[in-house]
């Protein structure tokens, strides 16, 4: 009887922490960032192996800046290296509702761009997403899904609260 208990609480529990999990395997950007993750949003990897925040991170805005509908992607720089300081990383911002007032993003967002010649792809995925670099790198970041390539424009500064 108690095995049964046990068992159905411990199957209730699974079912409920999974509708609270984020997405494991997105297919495409939107999927991942139409509603981004809470600080430090998705867990990343680099050609298999798990890496930390200080190497990427993806997450929405500050909620007491009222920028939780943006997606803040933080990089060190270059991709892969671990950022001890915001002066090692670069700072990449999704905001198609344009909540981020900034006038230092250098490019536009673009929902449905087309890698340019000469990308490189950085090994970091999340799910069927990946980090791609492009000549124009020093002003956008490409990430790619299965059926959808987004560019994301660099803000330098970077964006904070006004």
């Amino acid at each position: 009887m108690w095995r049964a208990i046990a068992a159905a609480f411990a199957a209730t529990l699974q079912l409920m922490l999974g509708a609270c999990a984020p997405i494991g395997n997105p297919n495409d950007p939107g999927e991942a960032f139409d509603s981004p993750p809470t600080w430090p949003g998705y867990q990343w990897s680099r050609d298999g192996k798990n890496v930390g925040w200080q190497v990427i991170s993806t997450a929405a805005g500050p909620v007491h800046c009222d920028l939780q509908e943006a997606t803040f992607l933080w990089l060190g720089w270059p991709p892969g290296t671990y950022s001890k300081t915001a002066q090692h990383a670069r700072q990449y911002i999704r905001d198609p509702k344009h909540v981020v007032k900034t006038a230092y993003l250098l490019a536009t967002l673009d929902l449905h761009a087309h890698l340019p010649d000469g990308v490189q792809a950085t090994g970091l995925t999340y799910g069927h997403l990946s980090i791609y670099r492009g000549p124009d790198a020093a002003h956008a970041i490409y990430v790619v899904g299965q059926h959808v390539t987004e560019r994301w424009p660099r803000s330098d500064p970077i964006a904070t609260c006004a």
